[in-house]
């Protein structure tokens, strides 16, 4: 009678689940990789921006700002990222934002579109800087991007620090990017399922007081109704900016 050998049946699983497990761990890695390159806050801020100017070229736009015994209301359209058009409730002053930068107000005294300066309203142009035309210049501040949990929101609320320097490269809150006390906070309101931006609300802090100066939130919409397309030339008619 021959006895034969058993075979080794725990050698063999080894080197049939190694190659398994390796596999597993390859995939995990790789998967995980992925969903974390996805979740970086600059990554959603990114492919929001990137979404937002595919899909759509009009917004409602709200713009908040309020200081020290101040509060200024605007309310009107935003297109192609720095046109706007719209109103200052409280002033009663009718707005227009050209491409080129340059910006209309209607005067009371007479109803004749005239350019900002003109009526020494230069200070407003500071005022009517796009979120969507700042977002993009401190693109490169993305990496450094923080995710900010608040309790039973269902957006995703991303923040940028934004130092002087940046906000005098992005031409905004004049009166302060010199004196270098003071830095910008930016909060980006994100709706994850549509990839669309909600609110930006960018907030001035003074360093060395420990105090908020002040905040400016802009509130964005899809519009339904587009921008009223006759504003242009009726302001600007023959590049004067002298049309009723």
């Amino acid at each position: 009678m021959f006895l034969f050998p058993k075979k080794n049946t725990n050698l063999q699983l080894d080197k049939f689940l190694l190659p398994v497990l390796l596999l597993l761990l390859v995939f995990l890695s790789y998967y995980n990789f992925i969903f974390l390159e996805n979740a970086r806050p600059g990554k959603i801020l990114q492919d929001t921006l990137q979404s937002m100017e595919e899909n759509y070229d009009t917004f409602d736009i709200e713009i908040i700002e309020r200081g020290e015994g101040y509060r200024i209301y605007f309310t009107g359209s935003l297109k192609d990222k720095d046109i706007i058009y719209g109103n200052i409730a409280g002033h009663k002053l009718d707005i227009y934002k050209h491409s080129s930068g340059e910006l209309f107000i209607k005067d009371l005294k007479d109803g004749i579109w005239k350019s900002a300066a003109e009526l020494k309203l230069d200070s407003l142009h500071d005022f009517f800087v796009s979120p969507l035309q700042l977002l993009p210049l401190w693109s490169h501040l993305f990496k450094n991007a923080k995710l900010i949990n608040y309790p039973d929101s269902q957006e995703k609320i991303i923040q940028l620090n934004i130092s002087p320097q940046e906000m005098e490269e992005a031409g905004i809150f004049k009166d302060y990017f010199q004196d270098g006390s003071f830095w910008l906070e930016c909060l980006v309101f994100i709706d994850p399922e549509n990839l669309f931006i909600n609110q930006v609300v960018l907030s001035l802090y003074d360093q060395k007081k420990l105090e908020s100066i002040l905040s400016r939130t802009f509130s964005i919409r899809h519009s339904e109704n587009g921008f009223p397309d006759a504003i242009p030339a009726l302001i600007l008619g023959d590049g004067t900016g002298r049309r009723r």
